[in-house]
């Protein structure tokens, strides 16, 4: 008999039971590279804030690399905020 892989990202199984609460999905690996994801995201998020305040408030023009990750910050942000809003529309589930 094989061992079982426990290193299956981004696997999804539904069970078989009835939940008033969920949908009865399992969400594997995929869910901590999920959380991995969300935390470094709210890191870039606040390095980018804080380091434009603190160009702003000396009066600085903020670096290249700096604007760049901030501007796809704020795609990423608006993206996301579409895709929660379709959801919402369609009734599907997020997670």
């Amino acid at each position: 008999m094989a061992a079982k892989s426990r290193f299956a990202p981004f696997t999804i199984r539904q069970h078989r039971g009835d939940s008033s609460r969920s949908k009865g999905y399992s969400f594997g690996w995929g869910f901590k590279v999920f959380e991995t994801a969300i935390v470094t995201y709210g890191m870039l998020t606040s390095f980018v804030l804080s380091g434009a305040e603190r160009n702003r408030r000396a009066s600085r023009a903020n670096p290249k690399m700096l604007e760049r990750v901030g501007y796809v910050l704020c795609g990423t942000s608006a993206g996301a905020a579409g895709l929660l809003l379709l959801a919402a529309a369609t009734g599907t589930p997020v997670a």
